[in-house]
């Protein structure tokens, strides 16, 4: 509930230093909680929050916009991109192997799925 309100607070952009803040601790906290291992996406996630810390994302299409013409600097907007573009090019980099390139994760996905006669999923009777 309370990752839900500050994401909420981020988006609109109240209070955007204190919610981003708040926001990756708990981001980080939860991460830090699962049992199940390591969760890529998850701990993308908790990046992406912690780089809303330190840039002024609350600039544009929020109430602070409102306000005030402020405007988001460039190097913020390429930061992003930036933590995106590395996670994006090592996980394809990770999946350039035999199993991946071979479909194995697809068979292993698909497995317990029954056959069905077209793309969504819809048998014909």
């Amino acid at each position: 509930m309370g990752i839900g309100c500050f994401a909420l607070l981020v988006a609109a952009g109240c209070f955007y230093k204190f919610a981003a803040s708040f926001l990756a601790v708990l981001m980080w906290w939860v991460f830090f909680l699962e049992q199940s291992g390591y969760v890529n996406h998850m701990y993308l996630a908790c990046l992406l929050t912690s780089l809303l810390v330190f840039v002024p994302a609350d600039r544009c299409f929020s109430v602070t916009r409102w306000r005030s013409d402020a405007t988001v600097p460039v190097w913020c907007v390429w930061l992003l991109r930036f933590q995106m573009g590395i996670v994006y090019f090592f996980g394809g980099v990770a999946k350039l192997n035999t199993g991946w390139l071979n479909g194995y994760p697809l068979r292993i996905w698909m497995h317990d799925r029954p056959p069905s006669s077209d793309a969504f999923g819809c048998s014909s009777r």
